[in-house]
């Protein structure tokens, strides 16, 4: 009797088990099938799947040694040459100079146009003429340098610029991003100074997004729960005491960063949008022109485009938070409206 209540009690634990192992695998491969194909993410889960992807699936560029290396000033640049760069919705070349920037050698011959900004000015995820500053360059017949390096704040993405000729620039255009807000202000309170890590820090970098993204079994099921609470507490407004510090100070931040830029001529003007998580907040354009006004230096140099009403959520990947094609298009045709060359 003892050794049949034994035998049952074992198959209905190997029955759970099985029960179980079944239930992880079928979400497993149900999970997958949607990654590979995000059209097809209920609307109600796309929040989940985003976040997922973002922090467990995607490929950083900056932190894969393939495309990147190490920069005493800078942390890093984009390792020249040319390679291909992919993720779940896109497969793109790049062609990287020899300044470490996703632009040809000629570009670097003193340009009359420079582009800062981090990924999306970089062109994430679309064809290297398809970013915006390619676009601008063929609709006005122009060399445009696009300095673009992904998860550049303002400092370095003035960093870079200072390693090229910069005595013919007329236009410096500057795409922002609210994440740009904490490297603005280490920099501001370090008496203007860019503090960088040292390169063992770059490769525990490297190593750490290759164990954070590198995939095992049931590891989608195992994260998703772990990304539903994350759902969660951003849904009901819990918040970090630095996200709360940062609405405060961010304009401030920027111009401060700008206003300390002594090597550009004073006929240079600065074209100014900013473009975030899959929109274009109205707010750091409104509160960057208020605030201009304590910067007398930069106001008459300073030129802002709101983007908040033009960049709707269609023009972005589906997972990725950056634009796609059609979003560049729009950049282009709005600061293509804003651009005078003077011939000297």
């Amino acid at each position: 009797m003892i050794q049949k209540i034994r035998k049952k009690t074992i198959f209905v634990i190997l029955y759970n088990i099985a029960f179980v192992v079944l239930f992880f695998l079928l979400a497993e491969l149900l999970f997958g099938l949607l990654l590979n194909n995000p059209q097809s993410i209920p609307k109600k889960l796309l929040p989940l799947f985003r976040e997922y992807y973002l922090y467990s699936d995607r490929k950083v560029i900056q932190a894969i040694p393939e495309f990147s290396r190490y920069d005493t000033a800078l942390f890093y640049t984009l390792k020249p040459g040319r390679f291909i760069f992919s993720n779940r919705e896109y497969e793109v070349g790049f062609h990287v100079n020899q300044l470490g920037v996703r632009d040809d050698e000629q570009s670097l011959n003193k340009p009359k146009i420079a582009v800062l900004g981090d990924s999306y000015a970089m062109g994430w995820g679309v064809g290297q003429k398809k970013t915006f500053t390619e676009i601008l360059e063929s609709r006005i017949q122009t060399p445009i340098l696009n300095l673009g390096v992904s998860s550049y704040g303002t400092v370095r993405e003035f960093g870079i610029l200072q390693r090229i000729f910069t005595d013919s620039l007329q236009y410096v255009i500057i795409q922002y991003s609210y994440n740009d807000y904490r490297e603005n202000l280490s920099y501001v309170n370090n008496n203007n100074k860019l503090l960088t890590s040292s390169e063992q820090a770059y490769e525990e970098m490297c190593l750490a997004h290759q164990r954070n993204q590198r995939y095992y079994f049931f590891k989608r099921s195992i994260l998703f729960p772990k990304y539903i609470v994350s759902l969660f507490r951003n849904k009901y407004g819990i918040k970090n005491k630095e996200e709360n510090r940062r609405e405060m100070d961010e304009y401030d931040a920027f111009l401060s960063v700008i206003s300390d830029v002594d090597f550009l001529p004073e006929k240079t003007r600065f074209i100014v949008f900013n473009i975030d998580y899959r929109n274009s907040d109205k707010t750091f354009i409104q509160e960057v022109k208020k605030r201009i006004n304590y910067f007398p230096a930069l106001k008459e140099r300073m030129i802002f485009i709101d983007l908040s009403a033009s960049l709707s959520p269609d023009k972005f990947f589906v997972l990725d938070d950056h634009m796609t094609e059609s979003g560049h298009k729009i950049v282009a045709d709005r600061i293509e409206k804003h651009l005078v060359l003077t011939v000297f």
